[in-house]
């Protein structure tokens, strides 16, 4: 849905799934509104943040054209890297908020660290094109800024719009 956000400016997956998608395959997109117009079952917050990765991807195919064969959209790998780096960034944020709250020091607060992002949430859905880890840095955002920002108004809500795009994510 990413590359057709990119490329068509919205979420119409017809014609995507017309030409690509095997009729065999497991469509999650239903016609809502028309029997050409299809709309992704899911919500529109993880495609949107993997607009960055689709015109990466677009403008690499641009430059480069033999970079991918596959121009559908099919081709996965700069999400999968966007994702990745999400997922690290979350990891970084993660390890900032235990420093703060200065529960541990040297090698038990890497302990504690690696335990949490080595472990099935961060390792297995990582590089997975899935919202875990979008979630995971969005709530990480909102501890840190809670712990990190002196509490005001402003601040309580800068904290609490992370965890208010939850819902859009899945």
């Amino acid at each position: 849905e990413s590359w057709n956000l990119v490329d068509h400016a919205d979420r119409n997956l017809g014609e995507a799934y017309a030409r690509y998608m095997p009729p065999q395959v497991d469509r999650h997109a239903f016609p809502y509104t028309s029997p050409k117009r299809l709309i992704s079952v899911h919500n529109v917050g993880l495609p949107l943040v993997l607009v960055p990765a689709a015109l990466v991807k677009r403008d690499v195919q641009l430059q480069i054209p033999s970079f991918s064969a596959k121009t559908d959209g099919s081709d996965s790998r700069p999400a999968r890297l966007e994702l990745i780096l999400i997922a690290a960034l979350a990891a970084f944020v993660l390890l900032q908020i235990l420093k703060r709250l200065e529960l541990a020091r040297g090698f038990f607060l890497y302990a504690v660290w690696a335990a949490a992002v080595f472990s099935a949430p961060f390792v297995l859905f990582s590089s997975q094109i899935f919202p875990e880890a979008p979630a995971a840095l969005l709530v990480l955002l909102s501890v840190w800024a809670l712990l990190c920002l002196r509490p005001d108004r402003q601040r309580i809500l800068l904290a609490a719009l992370p965890p208010a795009m939850l819902p859009w994510l899945h």
